[in-house]
């Protein structure tokens, strides 16, 4: 076979082997549009037809960690686990190894792992990836210690990782985490104060359904 030839097969082959999987192969440019339908629809608070942009975004620029992330979190806040899953599963396998968004991604991996599964094992697994000192590895500790039953120290890791976070809508999961030990300590206080900043602080559709749960959980108790 000729080099000419050569170079022409390896290059084709990984197309093909889209194609049989059913991918489709990455157009960068097409996903911008979906990606952009997907923001109007989410302003429009048509979270289910957004859900559907950023999949198809996520599935056409299989690199670009933010369509994952975005297509995630919309799964999540619509209850569909499953598919919040495996949206996140899918991007770990495509972005780069040193992408800036990879540790969210495993993160919220995580969490879901834990709170949504029940897979403490998966979700400590997937902690073994992210710096030991960073925001994420700090409330997935604290998230796990609550898990075990170790409130106080579980209490403790959240509000280390709390001054870590990136910006106020990530400090909102701390807080949200912080306000379940609050509440498993009987501190009506501190529950209330804590959810209260996380519902003022929070963006992701994940967690607004979350805080919104554990609200319709405590408030007969105020």
């Amino acid at each position: 076979m000729k080099l000419s030839s050569r170079l022409l097969l390896l290059f084709c082959l990984p197309l093909l082997a889209a194609c049989l999987a059913g991918a489709p192969p990455p157009d960068p440019a097409a996903a911008l549009r979906h990606a952009e339908r997907g923001q109007g629809l989410i302003a429009a608070k048509d979270y289910r037809g957004a859900a559907a942009e950023f999949a198809r975004a996520q599935d056409l620029a299989p690199d670009e960690a933010g369509y994952a992330l975005t297509h995630a979190d919309l799964r999540e806040g619509l209850g569909e686990v499953d598919a919040a899953r495996a949206a996140y599963r899918q991007g770990l396998a495509t972005i780069a190894s040193d992408d800036p968004l990879r540790p969210t991604l495993t993160w919220r991996l995580a969490l879901l792992e834990l709170f949504h599964r029940n897979a403490p094992g998966a979700a400590a697994r997937l902690g073994k990836g992210l710096a030991g000192d960073s925001f994420e590895a700090i409330d997935l500790d604290g998230a796990l210690r609550l898990g075990r039953g170790d409130t106080a120290g579980a209490i403790q890791r959240f509000r280390q990782a709390e001054p870590l976070a990136a910006d106020p809508a990530q400090a909102a999961f701390a807080l949200y985490h912080a306000s379940l030990g609050y509440w498993r300590q009987v501190d009506d206080r501190e529950t209330f104060r804590t959810l209260l900043e996380a519902i003022t602080q929070a963006s992701a559709r994940g967690l607004i359904r979350d805080i919104e749960a554990h609200f319709k959980v405590i408030s007969p108790q105020q």
